[in-house]
């Protein structure tokens, strides 16, 4: 969670938005829990477009 900062925003997917760490951090946890505990996650390629203090993270998780 140090990654994100307090207002931070994670799209959990299109219409679903966490917003915050301790949101984020509640969003981890129900998808872990959806998944049974047994998701193991890989990153793919990011694309971070920055302007100013403000970047947008893209990135593909499976």
């Amino acid at each position: 969670m140090n990654y994100y900062t307090e207002n931070a925003i994670l799209v959990v997917k299109p219409g679903t938005i966490a917003q915050g760490k301790d949101e984020i951090k509640k969003a981890f946890i129900a998808i872990s829990k959806y998944f049974n505990n047994t998701l193991e996650p890989t990153q793919g390629e990011m694309i971070i477009l920055e302007s100013g203090d403000t970047a947008l993270v893209i990135s593909q998780t499976s």
